[in-house]
Order: structure tokens, then C-alpha cells, then sequence
């Protein structure tokens, strides 16, 4: 029994190595029906279980509502009560300064 290991080695046993071997050695002739999910595809990142959050939905337009109400009560007053305090107001100036604030809330 020279060269076999201590339970012996059968046929079975063999072939998984010389298999496991070839893996190793970079062919992939694994046999393909011992794996029955090999070549399947996933839903990666998606739950089939989940549906819409209608929580989630209020909970983003609560927080973008707040934003806007923020913008309307402080920004845009104090921009046109600048423009206003150097008589600018309505100007291009302060017509343009109004844009790119609006651009920047949007």
C-alpha cells in the first residue's frame, strides 16, 4: 500500500482529486450538473418581498418640504431684501442671483 494515505484512497476519492487538481491549475472542467446553481442568475439589490415604503415616501417629501419652507421664510427674503437695500432690486442683477439660488435649492 505504498503511497496511499492512511484510509486508503478509492476511486471516488481519486477522481475528486485529479478534478480538484485540474480546478487548481487553471481549467475549469468542473463537471457542471454537480452544481445546481451554476449558471443561475440572481436579484442582486432587489426584494421580491419589498414593495413600495409609502413611510419612506412621506418621510423624503416631509424633509424636502422643509427645505423649501426654509428657503421661502430666510433665503430668498434676505437675498431681496439685499438687492432692495441697494436699490438694485428687480434688476438683472438680482434677477440672476434669484436664478442661480433657485438652481441651487432645486
Amino acid at each position: 500500500m505504498a503511497g496511499q494515505g492512511a484510509a486508503g484512497q478509492g476511486t471516488n476519492q481519486a477522481a475528486q482529486a485529479a478534478q480538484l487538481q485540474n480546478v487548481l491549475n487553471g481549467g475549469y472542467s468542473v463537471n457542471p450538473s454537480a452544481n445546481p446553481y451554476m449558471g443561475q442568475t440572481t436579484n442582486v439589490g432587489q426584494n421580491q418581498y419589498a414593495g413600495q415604503n409609502p413611510y419612506l415616501g412621506q418621510m423624503v417629501n416631509q424633509a424636502q418640504q422643509n427645505i423649501v419652507d426654509s428657503y421661502n421664510k430666510n433665503t430668498s427674503p434676505a437675498l431681496a431684501a439685499q438687492f432692495a437695500s441697494n436699490g438694485a432690486f428687480g434688476g438683472s442683477a438680482y434677477n440672476d442671483a434669484m436664478q442661480q439660488s433657485q438652481n441651487t435649492l432645486a
